[in-house]
C-alpha cells in the first residue's frame, strides 16, 4: 500500500472526515471535505502535514472552497497551500500575527505524532510552511452555495474571537471546530470570556431544529452536548464548578470546570467540560469581579 499522510471516512453523505492517519490518538484532529453539486467545502486544515489539498483532490473533482472555524495552527497548519480561505474577520490579526512563528511547526508535530513505523517516511518537502495568502472575510448569516445545499454560517466566540460554526441543514449537522467539546479551552483568547461564551451558546441552541450532529475539530458529538456546556458554565459564572488548578498545554496555570478521568473524560459521565481563567469569567465592562477563594 503506498505511504500517505491521509485517511478519510465518510461519516455522512458526501461528507468526509480526514485526519493523519499516520499519527498517534492521543489527541485526534479532523478536517471535513463536504462535497456539493457544483463545489466542495473544506472545513480547517489540521497540521500542514503532508499536502492536504492533493488528497482532497482524490476525493473530488470539483473547486474546493476552504474555510477555517477559526485561526489556532491545529486549524489552518495547511491552509497556506491554498492561495485564498475564508475565515472571520475578528481572527484576521491573530492568523497573520502567528505566522512569523509557525515556521517549522508541522515538521516538528509531524516527528512528534506520527507513529514509529511512519517516522522514516517523513520528509521536510511534503510539510506545508508559512507563506503569503489571501483572507477572505466570513460573517454572520453568510451562505456559502455549494450546489445542492448551502452552508450558513453562524459566529460562536468563545474559543477565539473569530470562532465560527458552519450549518448544513441537509445533513442536519454542524461543522464546529472547537466552539463546543470535551475540552473546550476559554482562556486563550483575552476578547473573550465565559458569560459571552454562554450567551452564543444559547443563541446557537436556537437551531437546534436544524441539527443533531456537531463534526468538530477533535471529535463527532451529539447536538446535546451544548446543553450540556450551557449548564456548566452558568456552574463557572455562580463559582458552582469543580475550580480544579490545572496547567495548559502553553504552560501556564487555568482552571478545568470538572474533574477527569485517566482517559480525559468527565468522571460524572457527561462530555462537555471547559478551561477557562478566573479573571476572564464575566467581560471588564461588566462592573463584575469573580472572587478566589
Amino acid at each position: 500500500m503506498a505511504f500517505s499522510y491521509f485517511s478519510a471516512k465518510e461519516v455522512g453523505e458526501g461528507i468526509f472526515q480526514i485526519t493523519n492517519g499516520i499519527f498517534d490518538d492521543t489527541l485526534p484532529t479532523f478536517c471535513y471535505l463536504v462535497l456539493g453539486e457544483k463545489a466542495a467545502m473544506l472545513v480547517d486544515s489540521m497540521y500542514g502535514v503532508g499536502s492536504l489539498k492533493e488528497f482532497c483532490e482524490t476525493l473530488t473533482d470539483k473547486p474546493i472552497i476552504h474555510v477555517a472555524t477559526h485561526f489556532h495552527g491545529d486549524h489552518t497548519g495547511g491552509s497556506y497551500e491554498f492561495s485564498e480561505f475564508y475565515m472571520s474577520p475578528k481572527d484576521f490579526e491573530s492568523f497573520y500575527a502567528g505566522m512569523g512563528r509557525s515556521g517549522g511547526n508541522a515538521m516538528r508535530t509531524a516527528k512528534r505524532r506520527t507513529l514509529p513505523e511512519y517516522q522514516d517516511q517523513l520528509r521536510e518537502q511534503d510539510m506545508i510552511e508559512p507563506k503569503e495568502v489571501r483572507l477572505h472575510p466570513i460573517f454572520e448569516g453568510d451562505l456559502i452555495d455549494l450546489g445542492g445545499k448551502q452552508i450558513e454560517v453562524i459566529e460562536v466566540p468563545g474559543h477565539t474571537a473569530g470562532e465560527i460554526v458552519l450549518l448544513d441543514r441537509k445533513a442536519r449537522c454542524l461543522y464546529s471546530g472547537d466552539t463546543c467539546n470535551t475540552n473546550t479551552l476559554l482562556q486563550l483568547d483575552p476578547k473573550c470570556c465565559v458569560a459571552e461564551y454562554i450567551e452564543n451558546l444559547r443563541k446557537l441552541n436556537g437551531y437546534r431544529s436544524a441539527f443533531d450532529t456537531l463534526f468538530n475539530g477533535h471529535d463527532i458529538q451529539n447536538a446535546t452536548i451544548i446543553d450540556e456546556g450551557i449548564e456548566l458554565c452558568e456552574k463557572i459564572l455562580r463559582h458552582e464548578d469543580a475550580h480544579l488548578p490545572v496547567t495548559s498545554f502553553s504552560g501556564t496555570a487555568s482552571l478545568a470546570a470538572q474533574r477527569i478521568g485517566n482517559t480525559m473524560n468527565r468522571v460524572d459521565g457527561k462530555r462537555f467540560n471547559a478551561v477557562y481563567n478566573d479573571d476572564r469569567i464575566f467581560r471588564a465592562a461588566d462592573g463584575i469581579h469573580t472572587i478566589t477563594v
